[in-house]
C-alpha cells in the first residue's frame, strides 16, 4: 500500500517491581546501547528517553512511591533495568 513503510515498532510497557528497599523498572528495548537512554526522576514519575539515529521516544512511568535514593541504570541483552533506592544511603536500617 502507498505510504506504508513496514511494521510499526511497538513500544513495550515497563515492568515495575516494588521491593522492600528499592524499586526496579525493567523495559525491553532490543537493539539499543546503554548511551541511547536518558533517565530522569521527578517525585513518583520516572521518564525514560531513548534517542537513536532515525528517531526516539519518551516513556513516562508512574511509580508506586517517590523514591529518594540513588538511581542505577544497566542495559544488557536488550533489557534496560533502572534500580532506584527508596531512601537515601545511611537512613533507616
Amino acid at each position: 500500500r502507498p505510504g506504508v513503510k513496514g511494521p510499526q515498532r511497538r513500544e513495550s510497557e515497563p515492568d515495575i517491581f516494588d521491593e522492600d528497599d528499592y524499586l526496579l523498572v525493567v523495559l525491553e528495548t532490543p537493539g539499543m546501547e546503554e548511551g541511547d537512554f536518558t533517565i530522569s526522576l521527578d517525585g513518583d514519575r520516572l521518564t525514560i528517553g531513548i534517542e537513536k539515529a532515525g528517531g526516539g521516544y519518551r516513556k513516562r512511568v508512574k511509580l508506586p512511591c517517590a523514591p529518594a535514593g540513588e538511581m542505577v541504570k544497566t542495559y544488557k541483552n536488550g533489557i534496560l533495568e533502572v534500580r532506584i533506592n527508596k531512601r537515601k544511603a545511611g537512613h533507616g536500617n
